[in-house]
């Protein structure tokens, strides 16, 4: 039988190499509390797993933890470098987002966080390249109107290519991808004044937030997967929706309270921890329903806009 885990060396172990608990537990597969009960010697952690995953976790051998070997020089764990905090202020909606993409994948909503980049960059790439095969459909159809024309001598075969080909859009549209200008921000400063001046309608058709072209990739991609729906991506304006289902059962099956958590009006941080547990599911949908209540009762205390304007107005005149 294993030798218990020392507590202490474990603390020590992850203090030396900057991970808090939390970090720890999920790299080591255990809970938490399981954790801070060994490091504070309320738990002895003698099963195989535990001492592994701890041992793996801290890149140690498992006669460390026990205190049959040295323990090694400070040094960081391999690969790991420095760890730094990333303050970055979102909506509730999103913030909830990571709990729910965590909850479907059984993952950890910091590990979802390290490999952000990366999905980002992959979803840009693919935008671009989207974009660059839609220009060269284009310009494959001038080119076929072209040899038409001259085929055919047709007027308006003729035009049509001249009009469209020598037009600044094509130009404008490769410098865009090219330029790896996601949202088309430059491409519309190129265009607006000139299509303003073809279009009164052209600055109300067309959001910058919901119609630009990085915006609508996603959400193709999200229609062909079946996985949610992006609304806006803008600074400050990004809205999207993932995981409802997820969202469904965290609220006991109430959809109305879903769409609480779904809109970031009850935030999942927010639920007592030890409801976040296996077979707490009916004291935790207790207590949603609950907060759901106070939203209700919040909102239909609060005034619209119109009437907020309307009050103004009464009392201006």
């Amino acid at each position: 039988m294993r030798k218990p885990i020392d507590g202490l060396r474990v603390k020590a172990l992850r203090e030396q190499q900057k991970f808090t608990q939390k970090e720890l537990a999920e790299r080591a597969k255990i809970s938490v509390d399981s954790l801070s009960r060994i490091e504070n010697s309320r738990q002895s952690g003698k099963a195989s797993r535990t001492v592994d995953g701890l041992a793996g976790a801290l890149g140690v051998p498992f006669d460390v933890l026990t205190g049959d070997a040295p323990m090694p020089e400070a040094t960081k764990p391999e690969g790991s470098g420095d760890r730094y905090q990333i303050n970055v202020r979102v909506d509730g909606a999103i913030r909830n987002a990571f709990s729910l993409a965590a909850m479907r994948y059984k993952i950890s909503a910091s590990q979802i966080i390290e490999l952000a980049p990366f999905l980002f960059v992959v979803a840009a790439e693919q935008s671009l390249r989207r974009r660059r095969a839609h220009v060269a459909e284009v310009q494959a159809a001038l080119n076929k109107a072209e040899e038409l024309s001259n085929a055919s001598r047709s007027y308006l075969l003729s035009n049509l290519a001249y009009v469209v080909g020598s037009s600044p859009y094509l130009d404008a549209e490769r410098v865009s991808i090219e330029s790896r200008d996601l949202r088309a921000e430059r491409l519309d400063e190129v265009l607006r004044s000139h299509l303003l001046e073809r279009y009164d309608t052209v600055e109300e058709s067309y959001d910058d937030a919901r119609d630009n072209p990085f915006v609508v990739s996603l959400r193709e991609s999200a229609d062909g997967l079946g996985i949610g729906e992006i609304d806006r991506f803008w600074p400050g304006e990004t809205e999207y929706c993932i995981c409802r289902a997820e969202a469904v059962a965290f609220a006991g099956g109430d959809e109305e309270i879903a769409e609480f958590i779904l809109d970031g009006s009850i935030l999942i941080r927010e639920v007592p921890v030890e409801l976040l547990k296996k077979g707490a599911e009916g004291p935790r949908t207790a207590w949603l329903r609950a907060k759901a209540e106070e939203i209700r009762a919040l909102r239909a205390n609060s005034l619209t806009l119109d009437e907020v304007l309307d009050l103004i107005r009464e009392g201006e005149s």
